[in-house]
C-alpha cells in the first residue's frame, strides 16, 4: 500500500497534522490526485473551488504522492493540481 499526504495546520490551535490517504497506486495525473484532495476536504471532487478554500483555510498547499516505486514522495503545489497541472515542489 502507498500513501499520499497533505500536511495542513488545524485553525483552531495551529498545530500542524498530516492527513494521510492510503491510495492503491501512485497517481501520476491531476485526475488522479483530485479526489485524494477532495477526501482531504470532505468535499464533491467536482467543487475544485470549495476544495481550494477548504485547503486555504487549513494551510494545506501542497499533497505529497508516492512515487511508483513507493520508496520516496514527490511534492506538487495543491493550487496547480486544482488547475489540472502536476508541478514538483523543490
Amino acid at each position: 500500500m502507498l500513501l499520499a499526504l497533505i500536511p495542513y495546520i488545524i485553525p483552531d490551535d495551529e498545530a500542524a497534522d498530516v492527513w494521510i490517504i492510503p491510495v492503491s497506486e501512485a497517481p501520476t495525473t491531476p485526475e488522479a490526485v483530485l479526489p485524494l484532495l477532495a477526501n482531504f476536504a470532505d468535499i464533491d471532487p467536482t467543487d475544485r473551488e470549495a476544495i481550494a478554500e477548504h485547503c486555504a483555510a487549513f494551510h494545506a498547499d501542497r499533497i505529497l504522492l508516492p512515487t511508483a516505486q513507493g520508496l520516496s514522495w514527490r511534492a506538487v503545489r495543491i493550487e496547480d493540481a486544482l488547475a489540472d497541472q502536476l508541478v514538483d515542489v523543490y
